[in-house]
């Protein structure tokens, strides 16, 4: 017998509101890129269950994972926030994406059209930027370290965008970079919006981070 789901019915019928199915509603929450990659990670074969079609689509992904002991609430929970199951401190969002193709990309396509006031209007145009260049399935914002949240994930590496204004900007930064760097590793960049920003402060910064291993792209 198939589930009993709160917003499908396999067999027919529309049973919203009188049933509710957590594991089935999370697994709708997904896109079907991230629904092919919980399939792959745990080797299920999802198979039409269309009598007039043979591909494959969402529904059919949904119901194998759904009908699939190896797929539990908690796994497709790690997915939905871009976690790689079986690798802990390891990023996937979409297709892994290397750290040079991310900075390169930043350095020499990312125009800033304007100054803004704020950190967050920066954050705001940098994200949507992220979406249209790598594409909205590879890109994931405000995504939690530990106690702290990184601004961007982009196929698996880290960028956090600061608008400097004063050097104790970069010093709260540097604390920050260290829970960044035990978690992204060599997978992690920094984007500084720096044109208020005493130039002699962000080399110094650079120059401390390059020890570090960490990526920094300075934008003016």
């Amino acid at each position: 017998m198939l589930p009993i789901c709160s917003r499908w019915y396999p067999y027919g019928g529309d049973l919203t509101g009188i049933f509710t199915n957590e594991k089935w509603d999370l697994l709708e929450e997904c896109n079907i890129t991230k629904l092919r990659q919980m399939a792959k990670e745990k080797s299920l074969k999802v198979e039409s269950q269309g009598i007039f079609r043979s591909k494959v689509n969402k529904d059919d992904y949904v119901s194998c994972l759904y009908n699939s002991n190896k797929i539990s609430k908690a796994y497709i929970k790690r997915v939905l926030k871009g976690e790689k199951s079986g690798a802990t401190g390891k990023v996937q969002v979409g297709k892994k994406i290397s750290l040079n193709t991310v900075s390169n990309a930043v350095r020499k396509d990312y125009k800033i059209s304007r100054i803004h006031d704020t950190e967050a209007e920066f954050e705001r145009d940098f994200k949507n930027w992220c979406r249209g260049r790598f594409g909205a399935d590879n890109v994931t914002t405000q995504y939690s370290v530990g106690r702290i949240r990184i601004d961007v994930v982009v196929g698996g590496v880290g960028i956090e965008l600061k608008f400097p204004k004063t050097a104790r900007a970069l010093m709260t930064l540097r604390g920050q970079i260290d829970v960044y760097k035990k978690h992204f590793g060599k997978n992690l960049m920094i984007l500084l919006i720096s044109p208020r920003c005493d130039p002699s402060v962000v080399a110094e910064f650079k120059r401390d981070m390059k020890p570090k291993g960490v990526k920094v792209v300075e934008k003016r």
